[in-house]
């Protein structure tokens, strides 16, 4: 990769996909974090990258599969098998 080819443009927020989505905060949030949207934390503040924002806008992002999410902590999980 050359200088030329990293996108220099600042990333796009939250709220730039509160806008084109039409979501509330805290359901993008939700989406970047499962992956269904493009993001990343970054310092405490989700950001997405410009040309992932673009592709995203023009239909062209793919979405990381779902994953199974619990939210159970490990001291839940050993309590519930202990207790069966």
């Amino acid at each position: 990769m050359t200088r030329t080819d990293i996108d220099r443009r600042p990333p796009a927020t939250i709220e730039d996909l509160m806008y084109v989505t039409g979501l509330g905060r805290d359901s993008v949030r939700e989406l970047v974090k499962s992956g269904q949207l493009p993001g990343r934390k970054l310092g405490g503040k989700y950001v997405i990258p410009a040309g992932e924002f673009d592709k995203f806008v023009a239909g062209e992002w793919t979405p990381e599969p779902i994953r199974a999410v619990t939210s159970l902590r490990p001291d839940d999980l050993i309590k519930q098998r202990k207790a069966s």
